[in-house]
């Protein structure tokens, strides 16, 4: 996996600063319909390299977006074109293949590619087969299913397919879109290329003078010139230490996403029977222990009614308040009911908290600022 500078094509590159507060990255797939379309190509090419410039793009890849792809109205600017051939293969599958240790491309017929950051295709000696995408695909499912669920005892096959830790490991797309994130932070981590006289590059700030003239003084300081950051290898395929090191990456997050680590506690904590398959195994086994266990304990459940209340104050009128009770609590859905019996009862938020099976009162209190707003708002 590696990147070419942009030192090759010019002196300079443009960075919009706060690119990142219009929206995520979005990936759009254009169909290369033909290897001759050289034009489609480089036009491609020529948006991907200037995204760190934002809404600062060359002209012509601009109308190729607003006009060819017809993508009129770009409010984010953070948008990477992905090529695809017909057989459905882009530099992206290439990518993900890149990350799974070679045995098990071996098991499934295919090998490792080296892909190019700024993803256009081009001819290769030796072609890819066909079916490499799906193959591909298949091969990072099987691969990520270790990171997802990394005990021996939680084999994928022991799942439904339509489980929500299936449908994670299968969302091949969604791990596109980490992947080429983590790779774009990495790829700005890179040093700018130095200046080289025998090119008789112009000073940095003649170009930037020149920038400046060309879009509104408002924005000036939003965008500005550097060199062209140095291209290079973004992640050793042939290391698997620091191919292991990049998956990490795409669970956690590495501080420009959020982390994928709480979803996943929830998804193994939080089991039912259709996220099991028909075979048999211990851990469908533990869970239908664990479910009918808890089924059969007594618990102890709020009953709402608004007759019994343990404190009353003679000097309420209590006919009048007992209809306001009434009609307020026919506002509220039936979670808020329990929770306004839980504190008129005079439960603390830790108590409720530990009845509904919460590790902190953190939720709690947020729903009871939520039913304040809400019932200061009916009583008004």
């Amino acid at each position: 996996m590696f990147v070419i500078s942009n030192a090759m094509m010019s002196q300079a590159e443009v960075v919009q600063s706060d690119r990142w507060d219009y929206g995520p990255l979005q990936l759009f797939f254009v169909p290369q319909r033909h290897r001759r379309e050289l034009e489609q190509v480089a036009l491609v090419h020529e948006w991907n390299r200037s995204l760190s410039g934002g809404f600062a793009r060359p002209a012509e890849a601009y109308d190729y977006v607003h006009k060819g792809l017809g993508l009129k109205n770009l409010t984010n600017p953070n948008l990477v074109l992905v090529p695809r051939q017909r057989d459905g293969y882009s530099e992206l599958h290439g990518m993900l293949a890149s990350l799974v240790p070679s045995q098990i491309l071996k098991d499934l017929g295919i090998e490792k590619v080296k892909a190019n950051l700024a993803l256009f295709l081009r001819g290769r000696i030796d072609p890819l087969p066909n079916d490499y995408a799906d193959r591909a695909c298949a091969a990072f499912e099987k691969h990520i299913w270790m990171k997802l669920a990394p005990k021996a005892r939680l084999r994928s096959d022991f799942f439904s397919p339509t489980s929500p830790l299936r449908l994670l490991a299968g969302d091949t797309l969604f791990w596109m879109h980490r992947l080429y994130r983590i790779a774009l932070d990495r790829a700005e981590e890179a040093p700018e290329s130095q200046e080289r006289e025998c090119e008789e590059w112009e000073p940095l700030d003649q170009l930037e003078r020149k920038l400046k003239a060309c879009i509104p003084a408002k924005n000036h300081g939003k965008f500005y010139l550097r060199r062209p950051l140095a291209g290079g290898t973004i992640c050793d395929i042939d290391d698997p230490e620091e191919c292991d090191f990049f998956l990490d990456e795409m669970i956690q997050g590495a501080g420009v996403m959020d982390s994928l680590e709480p979803v996943i506690e929830a998804l193994h904590a939080h089991r039912v029977h259709e996220d099991f398959s028909d075979h048999y195994s211990w851990v469908k086994e533990d869970f239908e222990r664990s479910f009918y266990s808890k089924r059969s304990r007594l618990k102890v459940s709020l009953v709402e009614t608004i007759d019994d209340m343990p404190v009353w104050s003679a000097d309420d009128g209590q006919g009048y308040e007992r209809v306001l009770f009434r009609d307020m609590l026919a506002f509220l859905d039936r979670g808020e009911r329990h929770l306004v019996l839980a504190l008129r009862c005079g439960k603390t938020t830790t108590e409720i908290a530990r009845e509904l099976g919460h590790s902190g009162h953190a939720a709690v209190s947020r729903r009871i600022k939520k039913l304040r707003a809400k019932v200061k708002a009916l009583l008004n």
